[in-house]
């Protein structure tokens, strides 16, 4: 049990720069770029889904959990939270790289999720909002010329720039500690479970599912952990998993992403139907990648 805690802090650990980072930026577009947030020319544009897919493929599970707060704050459409929950893979990529066969076996994967996430975050675009501008300003009453908007963590953005200090160090240092209370507790709890029930009770189960692969390999992806895409990656790259079997887990594995999303947006009923659509989207695809 000891050896579970430590590998929860370490996972942890390991995400505060690039999410202190992550949030340091946040606040610089929110700073610098307002204008084009309020005009949706930027994470409410018709590039944004191509956004979302280009930073999810990248081997960060946070850029998941950013996505799923600017989603919870109505900084991004539906489709573009998709896209990034599809595109992301965890340590996937990484695992792939480093073993001697995996980069041929990594390309399909890549092109494959690419084209879901691009198909799915402008479809679903288009669908609900036809990308038209819905951010709200909420302007400042005070007598001065200072606009104030909701920014990271409740704070308002001030036009004046005034202490920078604190917007650019003290509100992002602020929200990653949030973050990663959350990200630890998470990891403790599915650390256990896994400590108790045991990798090679799945693995064996896993090689043996045939045609319902796909479902219990999204099912498997839906776990919030870096754990369950080391997992199937594994078993891809031995052969115990078909192709369609590892973009279906790999493609609703949002690393935390969805976790954090259940915490962060207040709606349950639309959390849930996301969780369930993008397991269903996956599990299907896969299918069909695994037919054909």
């Amino acid at each position: 049990m000891l050896d579970v805690f430590v590998d929860a802090l370490l996972d942890t650990i390991k995400l505060t720069p690039f999410l202190f980072l992550v949030y340091i930026f946040i606040e610089l577009i929110e700073e610098h770029t307002f204008g084009k947030l309020k005009s949706n020319r930027f994470l409410k544009g018709k590039f944004a889904p191509l956004f979302g897919t280009t930073i999810g493929i990248l081997p960060q599970c946070g850029f998941s959990v950013v996505a799923s707060d600017l989603y919870a704050k109505r900084h991004i459409h539906l489709g573009t939270l998709l896209s990034v929950f599809i595109a992301t893979s965890d340590e996937a990529i990484p695992i792939m790289m480093s073993s001697p066969h995996g980069w041929e076996k990594l390309w399909p994967v890549i092109l494959i999720k690419v084209g879901l996430a691009l198909f799915v975050g402008y479809a679903v675009d288009v669908l609900m909002y036809g990308f038209r501008p819905t951010t709200k300003v909420v302007e400042s009453t005070s007598n001065d010329d200072v606009a104030e908007h909701v920014g990271c963590c409740g704070h308002t953005i001030e036009e004046n720039h005034d202490n920078q200090f604190k917007k650019f160090f003290v509100h992002p240092m602020l929200h990653t500690l949030k973050i990663l209370a959350y990200i630890l507790i998470i990891n403790l709890l599915l650390g256990t479970i896994i400590h108790y029930i045991g990798e090679e009770k799945l693995t064996s189960f896993m090689s043996i599912t045939g045609i319902f692969q796909p479902a219990i390999a999204g099912l498997v992806g839906l776990i919030p952990n870096c754990a369950s895409s080391v997992l199937i990656t594994q078993l891809y790259l031995m052969d115990s998993l078909s192709l369609g079997s590892c973009i279906a887990g790999l493609s609703v594995n949002a690393g935390l992403g969805l976790a954090y999303l259940f915490k962060a947006n207040k709606n349950i009923k639309e959390n849930i139907l996301i969780t369930l659509g993008l397991y269903i989207f996956s599990t299907v695809v896969g299918i069909l990648i695994a037919l054909i």
